[in-house]
């Protein structure tokens, strides 16, 4: 199925309108019109989207289809933020990095390459040279016309990995910072980049010149080979500190990861096996080493490991370690742990008063109960998810 941004730029193509005039006919942005195609924004609110339909002329199946993808794709969007916190990225040197913050920087630095190029430079990039062409598909064999196509294609490029993303931005830069507020920071620009940007006037060569990096991006993080990332020292420790380890290697951890040190270790106590919604308890699943500041100080917390694609709709992926806080206050849209009869599940967290809503993956039918119920309880709210490239490749 497609995506609404596949379907904006499906539309758009076939009545001949470019990202410019679709902006200008909104009142918006050409960049903002590109990442919502490439996948990098959401959806618009309905009324954008009503108005990108009469601009179009959409037909009534057309519309009818146009609208529905921006619904379903806007209600992924809310369950997903009753997360706090989505994800991290492992830097080479094990720092634990938020995907908003490369993802943000990413977009800054597409940007900025483009940005380097004459407005009013005309050119036309074939994407379908002879051994590239089973790569793309029809729609793209008017090739590249404009800065916002370029902008486009290298987002689309990338695609939705975040590792990828970070490994990019190590191909241009010799030095990323993550700051202590969560923002990524990038300085020296490596020979690479500076070598694209000395050919801004040679769009051919400026294309080719950056398709590679973006391929050595790909390669690279497939590999696992991504940049190391500066951090504050608190922000970061050895991998068997930062993601966990087994037990019997706990013992060994440094003084840093003690009682009172830098990093907190969160008891792994369940695993959601694939194909199950349900937490299971298992023994010997080790710790989860975070950084203590993530914490409250007088909080508990326990872990739990997902191999299961059934809350992929609550923005709960395979791969991820999931932190939930016991006993603690909920508030409307949270994720939360849930007990429901002798056996705990994920579930968003709705207030009615005084019953409450819990809402689960496609399959799981909601439940509505008394918050006096016993046989339904809160068991803790999830706070972090952390996931490394290697745990999300392997599912």
């Amino acid at each position: 199925m497609k995506s609404f941004g596949e379907y904006l730029r499906d539309y758009r193509r076939n009545r001949r309108m470019t990202q410019q005039e679709m902006a200008d006919r909104l009142g918006l942005s050409s960049p903002y019109i590109a990442q919502i195609e490439s996948g990098f924004k959401p959806p618009p609110p309905e009324s954008i989207v009503e108005k990108m339909a009469r601009i179009m002329q959409l037909g009534f199946e057309e519309k009818r289809i146009f609208s529905e993808s921006a619904e379903t794709e806007r209600e992924l969007q809310s369950l997903v933020k009753a997360t706090r916190k989505i994800g991290y990225v492992l830097a080479g040197n094990k720092v634990c990095v938020p995907q908003k913050a490369i993802s943000f920087r990413t977009q800054h630095e597409i940007d900025a390459l483009v940005e380097t190029i004459p407005k009013e430079t005309e050119f036309v990039i074939d994407l379908l040279e002879p051994e590239r062409k089973k790569w793309y598909s029809e729609e793209r064999a008017g090739g590249l016309r404009t800065l916002d196509d370029l902008r486009s294609w290298a987002l689309s490029e990338l695609g939705d990995q975040p590792s990828v993303w970070l490994t990019f931005l190590g191909q241009l830069h010799d030095v990323i910072l993550l700051t202590p507020d969560g923002r990524l920071l990038c300085r020296q620009p490596s020979d690479r980049r500076q070598e694209i940007v000395k050919h801004a006037r040679e769009v051919g060569l400026f294309f080719k010149l950056f398709r590679s990096i973006i391929e050595a991006a790909k390669a690279l993080a497939a590999e696992q080979k991504l940049p190391d990332v500066i951090a504050p020292h608190e922000a970061w420790k050895k991998i068997d500190q930062t993601l966990g380890a087994a037990k019997s290697k706990q013992q060994n951890l440094s003084a840093d990861s003690g009682e009172n040190g830098a990093i907190r270790n969160i008891p792994i106590v369940s695993i959601i096996q694939p194909g199950s919604e349900e937490l299971e308890h298992q023994e010997a699943l080790g710790n989860l080493g975070l950084p203590r500041t993530w914490f409250s100080l007088n909080a508990e917390y326990e872990a739990f490991f997902v191999q299961s694609d059934a809350y992929l709709a609550l923005g709960v992926w395979p791969g991820v370690k999931a932190v939930y806080e016991l006993n603690s206050q909920i508030e409307n849209e949270d994720l939360a742990v849930v007990q429901i009869g002798d056996r705990r599940y994920v579930r968003k967290y709705f207030d009615l008063g005084e019953e409450m809503l819990l809402q689960g993956g496609p399959m799981a039918k909601p439940i509505r109960v008394s918050k006096a119920e016993s046989s339904v309880r809160v068991i803790g709210v999830v706070r972090e998810l952390v996931s490394r490239f290697k745990d999300i490749k392997q599912h």
